[in-house]
């Protein structure tokens, strides 16, 4: 599925990016994948199946542009890439990031970009987020990952104080 600012096209993000990121479940077979992936693209690290069993990640280029592949592991990331409607973008049809989704996945970030686009996605999407998915998935990934903050900035991009 397209996700990062690509994907926040769909969603209302207004901004200019230079990289396309797409996250892919391979399950058991992330090795394979990794392997077939950097033999048809030109990989941006020197030792890309590596790279990946390391990151997660599998940077590469394809006619000068720069793509992140990042391989989900975690059982909401499959989740995620079920839920991505498709959405006709330039003539194709490409699965992207759920809104709720992608707020997700750019509020557990440390950049302030990130946390400026979950903002832009709240003002553009409004009403129509579904907060009955969206609230506990925040608030259990700020519990999980023991990072009271990114409740607190969640909370704080709806106009709301942290404990109401």
């Amino acid at each position: 599925m397209l996700v990062g600012a690509l994907a926040g096209l769909a969603w209302g993000l207004r901004r200019a990016t230079f990289d396309v990121d797409l996250t892919v479940w391979a399950g058991d077979g992330e090795d394979a994948l990794a392997a077939r992936l950097s033999g048809a693209f030109r990989s941006r690290a020197p030792d890309p199946r590596t790279f990946v069993r390391d990151t997660g990640v599998l940077p590469i280029e394809v006619g000068g542009v720069h793509a992140d592949i990042i391989f989900g592991r975690l059982p909401y990331e499959e989740s995620a890439i079920r839920r991505a409607p498709v959405v006709p973008v330039s003539g194709l049809n490409l699965r992207v990031c759920s809104a709720e989704d992608l707020i997700v996945h750019k509020i557990v970030s440390e950049r302030p970009r990130d946390l400026e686009d979950v903002k832009d996605i709240i003002q553009a999407r409004g009403k129509t987020l579904d907060r009955a998915y969206l609230d506990p998935i925040v608030r259990a990934l700020s519990h999980d990952l023991s990072r009271r903050e990114i409740q607190d900035r969640y909370l704080g991009c709806f106009g709301l104080e942290a404990g109401k």
